[in-house]
Formats: C-alpha cells, sequence, structure tokens
C-alpha cells in the first residue's frame, strides 16, 4: 500500500483544517522512479534472514525468500514459488559467492523493480470496483532535497492529494472507502495529510517481512540505509530468540488505517 522511504526534517504544524487551495499551481514534477538499493540495504536484509534461519530453525534459503523483501523486488511477484528460476539462479550464486552481499546487491541492479511514474506526484491510487474501495499509495519520489515529509513540502504533498481526490471522485463516483497500509503512519508528519478521523483508525499489524511496507523505514529519499533505525535493528537482532523478538526488532510496524472517503472530500475541500 503506502510504500515509502523517508527523509524528513521539521515537523508539521499538527493542526487539522481544510486544506482547500485557492491559488493554481504548477504541474505536478515527474519524479524519478529508479530504486536503486545501496549496498547496505541488502546486507541488513540478509542480516535479518540469517537471524531468521537461527531462530525459527528453518533454511537460509527458506528464509531469504519468506523473510525478506528480495524475491518481489527481483519483480518475481508475491507467490513466493522457491522453484522459480530466477530466484533458483540467485540461490546458485548466493551460495557460489564470495561475497554474498555483494552478490545479492548485483543481482538486485540487475532485476530491480521499476516503479511507474506515480501520476500524482508521491501518490497513487488503485480502485477496487468490487469493494468501492480506494487504496492509497506513497512513494519518496520528492527530489527537492528538503525531504518529502518536511514541513516546507507538506504544501505541495497536500495539493498532490487534492489533485488525486479529485480525480478519484470523477472518474469513480461511487467510491465508499479509502484504505491504506505502511510504517509511514507512524510518523506525525506523515499522518498530518490525511483527515484525523482516517488516520484514528490506525491498526497495527504484524510485519510483512517480504514487503517494503516495513523494510521502507530503514531507507531515506535516496535508497541509502537510514544509519540510526539500522543500527537499533541490528542490536534487537542480536538479542532475538523467539518470532515475536523479530517482529518486535522493526522499530515501526505497519499500521493499517480505512475510513469513508467523504471525510477525504471534505479535509481537502473537493465539492
Amino acid at each position: 500500500m503506502d510504500v515509502g522511504r523517508c527523509t524528513t526534517s521539521a515537523g508539521p504544524d499538527g493542526q487539522s483544517r481544510s486544506w482547500a487551495e485557492t491559488t493554481q499551481c504548477a504541474p505536478f514534477q515527474k519524479y524519478s522512479t529508479l530504486m536503486e538499493w545501496s549496498r547496505a540495504f541488502p546486507e541488513l536484509i540478509l542480516n535479518f534472514a540469517a537471524r531468521v534461519a537461527a531462530v525459527d530453525g528453518i533454511s537460509l534459503d527458506k528464509a531469504l525468500l519468506t523473510a525478506t523483501p528480495l524475491y518481489p523486488n527481483f519483480k518475481l511477484g508475491t507467490a513466493l514459488d522457491a522453484s522459480q528460476p530466477v530466484w533458483q539462479e540467485y540461490l546458485v550464486g548466493f551460495h557460489d559467492a564470495a561475497d554474498p552481499v555483494a552478490w545479492t546487491h548485483a543481482f538486485y541492479i540487475a532485476h530491480a523493480r521499476q516503479y511507474h511514474p506515480h501520476p500524482f506526484g508521491c501518490f497513487e491510487y488503485h480502485y477496487d470496483p468490487e469493494t468501492r474501495t480506494a487504496g492509497l499509495h506513497f512513494g519518496t519520489l520528492d527530489t527537492s532535497g528538503l525531504g518529502a515529509l518536511s514541513r516546507e513540502r507538506r504544501p505541495e504533498r497536500m495539493r498532490e492529494l487534492r489533485a488525486l481526490f479529485t480525480d478519484l471522485r470523477r472518474q469513480h463516483p461511487e467510491v465508499e472507502t479509502v484504505q491504506g497500509g505502511s510504517w509511514l503512519y507512524n510518523l506525525p508528519a506523515y499522518r498530518a495529510l490525511f483527515p484525523p478521523e482516517y488516520v484514528g483508525t490506525a491498526t497495527p499489524t504484524r510485519p510483512g517481512f517480504t514487503f517494503l511496507d516495513v523494510w521502507g523505514q530503514f531507507l531515506d529519499g535516496h535508497w541509502d540505509v537510514r544509519p540510526k533505525p539500522a543500527q537499533s535493528f541490528r542490536a534487537s537482532l542480536e538479542r532475538a530468540q523467539s518470532r515475536a523478538d523479530l517482529e518486535a526488532s522493526f522499530p515501526f510496524w505497519l499500521l493499517g488505517v480505512r475510513g469513508p472517503i467523504q471525510r477525504h472530500y471534505d479535509f481537502y475541500g473537493i465539492e
């Protein structure tokens, strides 16, 4: 859902009010969607997989498949099929490599999942007509250097969301519900972009180890590993003795949110 890595500076003012726009703004910036992880991120992932294997008493191969975001980010989907040819190629190279981290990083670069440009800056949505539900997605694609969730860039994020919900209302007037799921809802700067009633429904969900919805908290806006969260994560992993300990090693859990779309129309001043 709201997959995201984050660079933040000063937080928002936290006030709850409508963000209806009174002036015309320039067209949305077309942000880059290249996801080129730094070498430190696969290293963090492999450390986690090794600890999962030890704690759960499973093979490292199984841990790499079921407890890391590698498989889906090699553009292999979410089926987690251990016999998939590209996955098997990765495992053979992994076990033969003198430097498994370097091999993993190089394999990722060669097979990296590419995201299409978000039509509304850092945001996009998908619509499920069967449930009349819109799902929100976020990517830290702001290249201003100020931080996508910084105070300075908050007006731009609000403009993007207003355009998104204006389009949603025009394209799917029958939509009833909005939902999201991400570690980002733990951040005041991200929560402030949405109606208070919507973020008030936030419910913790056990970390899904194969998705960037939770792993994204370790990445900054340049896909580099954020030192402090990573350091805390590694320290917790060393102490982990159970699956619950492994899950608790993540500084933030994924939060699921859901609510009626009318609250968003009111919040963004959409008639």
